[in-house]
């Protein structure tokens, strides 16, 4: 019997515990037999009332009438003296009740169900699980400045780039205040109002009065009024520093910061090489994007967060981003002994990488034309990827 195996857990000092590694103070073994149950407030359990003027109560509350009216009935059989068997028949029913109000669903216990057949939701219900307190409630949230959508390839990005629907662009603001160096192209985006990209949606004047443009018909005056002090909320433009995550987010690589490029369609665009911090692939996963408000939370994306800042994994200490597939069989080719560049098609690809350095000696001269052997130059390349 349960009080039988109190008494004896009871028994056992305090000094046992310690050596049992209890801390007697806080856990002791006795008290894993209820004698006592906490009744939770009722604001974890509200009571609605329904159209047709009927309270309903919470599930909880249904369990705790069934457990009060169990335990009455038991009290009053022990005094009455009833046959044993009765009285055994009782424990067992308090039993189940104060289980299934702990965890409906236990293995090998029957659930316990409203009169509409629908399984009762009790403790353990509401803590475990995507929707329950911890991961539902407390560690998820609803944020503004924020979207979501499903992601897709794009190779011609910048490593650090994410492409972002115009539409999405259109939604999401930047407070940028209005000064005399950039007042005139602000100007320009008031006018183009919040349904034309790139635009503004909102204007907040110092006095606090917010002007909403899209009930705006001559917005053209609006701009005319516009003054270094104004704050001006304009659409997501390219080379905005956005913070881009993947959902389970289990390391510090998991949130990025990336500049946007704005283009056409209505997916994510991201570079297949920045996939495996994130653990991404391209089979409908989506992902989430943030919009830093503030100059300070855009200071430290860029200096902190961005995907140049997180090459090397601080599990383990190595590169986690890399060439893959068509860049590793594009470096092959180039280096190729047989692959050769003349003058100008050298100087292209330096472009695109901005590179500063001197340019060493062709090592093949024909009729007066320079050849550059693409394997002589690789390394340049090599450091140009690595700057970028």
């Amino acid at each position: 019997m349960p009080i039988t195996i109190r008494e004896r857990f009871s028994q056992i000092t305090d000094s046992d515990l310690d050596l049992l590694g209890y801390d007697h103070t806080t856990a002791r073994p006795e008290w894993f037999i209820l004698q006592a149950l906490p009744v939770p407030p009722v604001t974890v359990r509200p009571s609605i009332i329904l159209e047709t003027g009927i309270r309903s109560e919470d599930d909880l509350t249904h369990k705790m009438v069934d457990i009060i009216r169990v335990n009455q009935r038991l009290k009053e059989s022990k005094e009455a003296g009833t046959p044993p068997l009765i009285v055994q028949d009782l424990v067992d029913l308090l039993q189940y009740h104060t289980t299934t109000y702990f965890d409906n669903e236990v293995s090998g216990i029957p659930q316990a169900h409203h009169r509409s057949g629908r399984p009762l939701k009790t403790l353990t219900q509401r803590l475990k699980g995507k929707e329950g307190r911890f991961r539902g409630s407390l560690s998820g949230k609803r944020v503004d400045f924020s979207s979501r959508t499903v992601i897709s390839p794009d190779p011609n990005l910048d490593l650090a780039e994410v492409g972002v629907p115009e539409s999405i662009a259109k939604k999401l603001t930047i407070p940028e205040i209005v000064t005399d160096w950039n007042i005139e192209k602000l100007k320009k985006l008031v006018i183009n109002g919040p349904d034309k990209f790139p635009g503004v949606n909102y204007i907040l004047r110092p006095d606090g009065v917010k002007i909403r443009l899209d009930f705006v018909e001559d917005r053209s005056i609006i701009a005319d009024s516009l003054e270094a002090g104004y704050l001006v909320e304009r659409h997501l433009l390219d080379g905005d520093i956005v913070l881009f995550n993947r959902q389970p987010s289990l390391h510090q690589m998991s949130i990025m910061g990336h500049h946007v490029r704005v283009l056409p369609g209505k997916t994510f665009r991201l570079h297949p090489a920045v996939c495996p911090p994130y653990n991404a692939d391209f089979d409908g996963d989506e992902m989430n994007l943030h919009v830093p408000q503030s100059e300070e939370s855009r200071a430290e994306a860029l200096l902190l967060m961005r995907v140049q800042e997180q090459l090397i994994s601080p599990r383990f200490g190595g590169p986690i981003i890399g060439g893959l597939r068509d860049f590793i069989t594009g470096a092959y080719l180039l280096t190729k002994d047989d692959t050769i560049l003349n003058t100008q098609e050298f100087c292209n690809y330096a472009m695109l990488g901005d590179y500063q350095g001197k340019i060493p000696e062709p090592k093949i001269k024909i009729k007066m034309a320079h050849f550059l052997l693409a394997n002589n130059y690789f390394l340049y390349f090599y450091h140009l990827i690595l700057i970028l």
